[in-house]
C-alpha cells in the first residue's frame, strides 16, 4: 500500500545524467538496512532505528535522541535540472524541530533549510529551485527535541514548474567543482585540469596555479571534499606525497617522480636494462618489474608481489575506480543506479620491501 505523496500535480521527466529515471535519491523507502544502520543514508549524528508506520508493509526511519540527523549525497547536477520535487510522509511531534536541509555541492555547508510541520503520517511536498551551476546535493533529514520524528516514502526527482519560486543560491563553488569562469569559485580560480590518464579533462575550481604557492609548497592534489567533486588542486608541501598517491607533477612526490598521475618509483629509462617500468595495478604507481618479486629489502614496492620477501610494508592503499583514495564506497563517485562505486584495496601506499 502506498499513500499519495503530494497534493501538487507535477510533470516529472527523465533526465539523462546523474539520475535513475528522474529519481535522484537511492533507497527511497528505507527498506534496505545494513544491520542496524541504513545502507544508502549515512548517520550524521544521534541514532536511528527501523520504525513501523501506518501500514505493516511500509517501513520508515525514526531519528533517536535530542539531536539526530541522516544524510544522502546524490550526484544530481545542474545539467539534470534546477527544479527538484522532494516528498515524504512524516510523523512529527509538536515538540520537535524536524527539517529538510540542502547541502549543495556536498561540501558541509547547509545552503537551505525547510522546517516540517507537526504531522501524523501527513504527506509533505517541497519544490526546490536551485540557482546557477551545481555539482551534487546532500539531502539532510534532521530533528531536534525530545519528541518523535519518523520519515517514510521519501522521493526526490527532477521535475518542472518551479518558475516564480524563490531561488536557492549556493555559496561559490568549492575546490573540485566544475566551472566555466573564476567568479563561480570560492577560490577565484577556474582552470583546466587533466584526468589522471592525461587524455581528457575539464575546467574545475582550483586552489592554486603553478606560480601561486608559497616557498616549500607546490601546486598538487589533495583529498576530495565529496564524491561528487573532483580531487582538488591545491598547494601542498613539496615531496609530501607517498608512492601510490595521486599527483599533478614530480615536485609533490617523495620520489620526485609522477607518472600517469600517480607518485611512482620509476619512469621509463630509470630501471635496470633488463627491467620494465610499469604500473603495479590499474591507476597505480609505476615500479620496476611489478609483480615479479625482483625488489630487495628496503626498495620501494606497491604490492607484496613486487618483493623478493613477498612482504611490502606500509598502509593498505584503497581507491575508487577513478583512482582517488577511499575508506569505504561512500567516498566514491556514484555509478549506475545511484549506487556508490567500489572502494577496493589495491596495494600498499608508500611501501618498502621487508
Amino acid at each position: 500500500m502506498r499513500l499519495p505523496l503530494s497534493l501538487l500535480i507535477v510533470a516529472a521527466f527523465t533526465q539523462v545524467g546523474a539520475t535513475n529515471c528522474g529519481s535522484i535519491i537511492n533507497d527511497p523507502g528505507f527498506e534496505l538496512w545494513c544491520g542496524e544502520e541504513l545502507c544508502s543514508w549515512k548517520l550524521v549524528r544521534g541514532e536511528v532505528r527501523q520504525a513501523t508506520t501506518w501500514h505493516k508493509e511500509d517501513t520508515g526511519v525514526e531519528l533517536i535522541g535530542n539531536d539526530a540527523a541522516i544524510a544522502q549525497l546524490t550526484p544530481v547536477n545542474s545539467y539534470d535540472g534546477s527544479c527538484i520535487l522532494f516528498e515524504l510522509v512524516a510523523k512529527v511531534d509538536n515538540n520537535v524541530d524536524a527539517r529538510l536541509e540542502l547541502d549543495i555541492f556536498g561540501d558541509g555547508t547547509i545552503d537551505h533549510s525547510e522546517r516540517m510541520p507537526t504531522s501524523n503520517w501527513q504527506p509533505l511536498s517541497y519544490k526546490l529551485r536551485i540557482k546557477g551551476r551545481y555539482d551534487g546535493i546532500r539531502f539532510v533529514l534532521s530533528k531536534r527535541g525530545q519528541g518523535r520524528a519518523v520519515f517514510a516514502q521519501i522521493e526526490a526527482e527532477i521535475t518542472s514548474g518551479c518558475e516564480g519560486l524563490p531561488e536557492i543560491a549556493p555559496l561559490p563553488a568549492p575546490l573540485g567543482a566544475k566551472c566555466t569562469e573564476a567568479t563561480q569559485c570560492v577560490s577565484g580560480l577556474c582552470e583546466w585540469v587533466n584526468e589522471p590518464d592525461g587524455w581528457v579533462g575539464s575546467k574545475h575550481c582550483v586552489g592554486c596555479t603553478a606560480s601561486t604557492c608559497t616557498a616549500g609548497n607546490v601546486c598538487g592534489l589533495g583529498e576530495a571534499l565529496a564524491p561528487t567533486l573532483a580531487v582538488p588542486v591545491l598547494c601542498t608541501a613539496a615531496g609530501s606525497s607517498a608512492l601510490g598517491e595521486q599527483c599533478l607533477g614530480n615536485a609533490e612526490c617523495e620520489s620526485n617522480m609522477c607518472r600517469g598521475g600517480v607518485c611512482s618509483a620509476c619512469i621509463p629509462g630509470s630501471c635496470a636494462s633488463t627491467e620494465m617500468c610499469l604500473a603495479a595495478y590499474p591507476l597505480g604507481p609505476s615500479v620496476c618489474d611489478p609483480g615479479l618479486g625482483h625488489r630487495a629489502a628496503s626498495e620501494p614496492c606497491a604490492t607484496n608481489a613486487d618483493c623478493a620477501s613477498n612482504v611490502c610494508n606500509g598502509p593498505v592503499r584503497k581507491q575508487c575506480d577513478d583512482g582517488r583514495r577511499c575508506d569505504d564506497p561512500g567516498d566514491c563517485p556514484v555509478e549506475d543506479g545511484l549506487e556508490a562505486g567500489a572502494c577496493t584495496a589495491v596495494g600498499v601506499q608508500g611501501g618498502r620491501c621487508q
